[in-house]
């Protein structure tokens, strides 16, 4: 799983092939061999080069191996502002 920030994404289903999506690749997401926890915090991630409003999104890519190709669950998502 990949989590990704775009300045630019107007809101629309349309939009989201139309927004710059940019990883952030700070932000360390739970891989296939970890194991399930009830919380799994990534670590700070710093977003200080980053102005105006923004939207995230989580970016999953199975194998195609099979149709149940991993479960992610992501619930209870924060984001804190630290001075």
């Amino acid at each position: 799983m990949e989590v990704f920030y775009a300045d630019d994404w107007d809101g629309t289903e349309a939009g989201v092939t139309a927004a710059t999506w940019r990883i952030l690749t700070d932000a360390y997401v739970v891989k296939d061999t970890d194991s399930f926890a009830e919380w799994f915090s990534s670590g700070n991630v710093d977003l200080s080069c980053i102005s105006g409003t923004i939207h995230i999104a989580f970016k999953y890519t199975g194998s195609g191996q099979s149709t149940f190709d991993g479960v992610y669950e992501l619930d209870d998502i924060s984001v804190d502002f630290v001075e």
